[in-house]
């Protein structure tokens, strides 16, 4: 993400210049390394650092492009929380331990401190990663708003909103500012928004023009949504058992965000290149996780150990997954075609209305009482990616060669039933499977 606006702008603070192309930048990672990131002067003005020097610039020329900070209305800069200066972050395992010690002295359970501190170095590289972690985060209420405070101090611009209840609100978001934002409440009606704002060109269409709303964001939710993302959420609890309550004050905050952004900062500029580089992956892992995973562990550098417990904090949502995707209409659907796809007298065709009869028996043994219909069934599949057609007998699945490889791709990628045992006789089943032997043997 390298949200930018090319503009022409009257650049007065050089004199011999009149009106300049000028790109407004909240942050750039270049493919050598090089990085530029949006922070505030010691006027408290916004400004750009390089990963070349400690010095603030309100311009940077490179290669005959120049990028200035974008501009922002005082109530944003002031809510929005930059790096003030540069400070050596030492290490990963040391800065990784700083954070961590830091929340987990907050009364948190160690498995939320860890996350909580994975979250927060993802969220200083959303450019370089696959998609951008969504930290969903459920509790009490009252400690959901300390812990958003806290993740303010660590997190990469951070933005904290108390709702979005309404898509014109992100008419007043400095989208072009690159903020992480701490949500507090998300309507319903925003889900899907918020959904596909974890992936790369999310555009929306805002005023006759297109806003990128692909960015990092920690929500508050009071239960855990799953499947919200697309596999890119991370559930947490952030519920305090501390013995006594953490102050939590403007100053206290005020210090410790000015102690974490300076280290986090370096952090970036040190390790862009490599996190940019990085081919971590769980394999393990069921798919829609493992571009989550990825997208963490990339972010940890020279630490193999930090970078192989993401494994294991995954995998009590990877159970709670796919305990709860077995109910999952789309699931069962691919359970469904994936047991036509292997019937005894080989279809060539398979009726929509003979898959929902399917659906509806699995849905059956497993105490649901849902009947789905035809019409049901029809945008299941459209959402799966098949193509109903209609023929003397009605609307089908035609198991066409392509048809079979995507069933099989499905099952093989959401570990549906028996899919990883090959069937004698099934191309598909072989060459999915080795597809899959591939995978766990890296």
């Amino acid at each position: 993400m390298t949200i930018q606006h090319r503009v022409r702008r009257k650049v007065d603070f050089f004199v011999d210049l009149d009106f300049e192309e000028v790109i407004e930048t909240g942050g750039k990672a270049f493919p050598d390394g090089y990085c530029i990131e949006l922070v505030k002067d010691p006027g408290g003005l916004p400004a750009l650092l390089d990963s070349k020097s400690q010095k603030f610039h309100q311009l940077i020329d490179l290669a005959g492009q120049k990028y200035i900070p974008p501009p922002l209305e005082a109530s944003v800069l002031e809510a929005l929380i930059l790096p003030t200066k540069r400070t050596d972050c030492v290490s990963t395992v040391n800065l990784f331990g700083q954070i961590f010690d830091w929340i987990f002295g907050h009364g948190v359970s160690e498995e939320t401190a860890k996350a909580f501190t994975f979250f927060a170095l993802a969220s200083w590289f959303p450019d370089c990663v696959p998609v951008a972690p969504c930290l969903m985060i459920d509790g009490p209420e009252a400690d959901a708003r300390i812990f958003l405070a806290l993740l303010k101090c660590v997190v990469r611009h951070a933005l904290l909103l108390p709702e979005i209840n309404n898509v014109s609100i992100f008419e007043f978001l400095p989208m072009h500012a690159q903020p992480t934002m701490l949500i507090g409440s998300v309507s319903p009606s925003m889900w899907r928004i918020i959904s596909a704002s974890n992936h790369l060109h999310a555009h929306l269409p805002l005023k006759r023009r297109l806003t990128d709303l692909y960015s990092m964001k920690a929500v508050y939710s009071r239960t855990t949504l799953d499947g919200v993302g697309g596999g890119a959420i991370l559930n947490i609890n952030c519920t305090l058992s501390g013995e006594k309550l953490p102050i939590v004050n403007g100053a206290t905050l005020e210090k410790n965000a000015a102690n974490f952004q300076s280290k986090l900062v370096d952090y970036r500029f040190k390790h862009v290149a490599r996190v940019q580089d990085a081919d971590f992956d769980a394999t393990n892992l069921p798919t829609p996780l493992r571009m989550l995973a990825r997208s963490l562990g990339s972010c940890i550098v020279d630490a193999p150990e930090l970078q192989a417990a993401i494994v294991p904090l995954l995998e009590s949502q990877a159970e709670e997954l796919r305990v709860n995707r077995v109910l999952d209409p789309n699931f069962v659907t691919i359970e469904a075609m994936f047991a036509h796809c292997h019937s005894e007298n080989g279809p060539v065709r398979v009726g929509v209305g003979e898959i929902a009869t399917t659906v509806t028996a699995i849905m059956g043994d497993r105490g649901e009482t849902a009947v789905f219909e035809s019409k049901r069934m029809g945008s299941h599949l459209r959402f799966l990616g098949f193509h109903a057609k209609r023929d003397s007998k009605g609307f089908a699945i035609h198991l066409t060669p392509d048809v079979r490889r995507l069933i099989h791709r499905l099952a093989r990628d959401h570990q549906v039933g028996d899919s990883e045992q090959t069937v004698p006789g099934c191309p598909h089943c072989t060459e999915v499977m080795s597809t899959q032997a591939g995978r766990s043997n890296p």
